[in-house]
């Protein structure tokens, strides 16, 4: 066991991970669970994936397999400029990062941004590997109410005027975990409140796509200029083993992305994976992505 003198003291107040241990039930054969993210085997795209994986090794060979930036391949970060103008967020390729996943993106936010004692405004409640990847850093919460509509501007307001926030963190559209998705009418007063106290927004975006009926909401950045986003563009369902997330902005964004590449997310992530950015271009160019949901 390793001696409690040679434990750094910001893990004093870690605990074991709940995703952790979700994951470790749904990997036995015979459980189904609702207790997260978890998509059904039988839905990957399988014909789909292996069709894009032949054409990416028949186009680029033996370079797919190599390491790529690690912002990005630059090809993607191209095409994902107009995937997120599609959402409603007008981001130039400067202003993407690509990450594999969230948790590595919004352990770099907490890294570069969260000093021992800042407040972080969340809702209550809030995503819990949000939580999971801020704690190491030291902030102390401060919860925005919710109703069945989501955040209450109202509390937001009271909040900014309370306390001196670093940032909020918010999941606006199918909330983890209430699934609530706030109206055109609360992000429009929620983002002139973030504009009139100049605070920094960080919008994360995982489910906005996965909409079966209604219209899709727009990405708060593109009602404000302080804003960062971390949206979803290949989708759990398509596999879980190659999703990719990109981090953009507005305003401040261009220097949020380069901080967490250079002082927070390339300590432990160096590259991204050649091949995964290559079958990535090929889901998005052909729409699959789209049809397949």
């Amino acid at each position: 066991m390793l001696p409690q003198s040679l434990v750094a003291p910001r893990t004093a107040g870690l605990s074991c991970s709940a995703i952790r241990e979700i994951l470790k039930v749904v990997s036995r054969p015979d459980m189904v669970s609702l207790a997260g993210g978890i998509p059904a085997p039988e839905s990957f795209p399988l014909s789909i994936i292996t069709e894009l994986t032949q054409r990416v090794l028949d186009k680029y060979q033996s370079v797919a397999l190599q390491y790529d930036c690690t912002e990005g391949f630059a090809p993607l970060r191209e095409v994902l400029t107009d995937f997120l103008l599609q959402r409603g967020v007008k981001a130039a390729e400067e202003q993407i990062l690509i990450a594999s996943g969230s948790q590595g993106v919004l352990d770099a936010i907490g890294k570069v941004l969260i000093a021992p004692g800042d407040r972080v405004a969340v809702e209550a409640p809030t995503y819990l590997g949000a939580l999971q990847a801020f704690n190491p850093y030291g902030p102390r919460y401060v919860r925005l109410a919710t109703d069945d509509d989501g955040l209450i501007p109202e509390s937001l307001e009271q909040a900014l005027l309370q306390y001196s926030i670093k940032f909020v963190y918010l999941v606006p559209t199918f909330q983890n975990p209430t699934g609530r998705t706030l109206p055109e009418g609360r992000r429009k007063e929620i983002a002139g409140i973030l504009q009139r106290h100049n605070v920094l927004l960080i919008e994360d975006d995982p489910y906005g796509a996965l909409r079966y009926k209604g219209p899709a909401r727009a990405a708060n950045p593109s009602l404000g200029p302080g804003s960062c986003a971390l949206h979803q563009y290949f989708f759990k369902n398509s596999g879980t083993g190659l999703k990719g997330r990109v981090l953009c902005g507005t305003g401040i964004g261009p220097k949020m992305a380069n901080y967490c590449q250079t002082g927070g997310r390339s300590a432990h992530q160096h590259f991204q994976s050649g091949i995964g950015s290559r079958i990535s271009i090929g889901w998005l160019f052909r729409s699959a992505s789209a049809s397949h949901m």
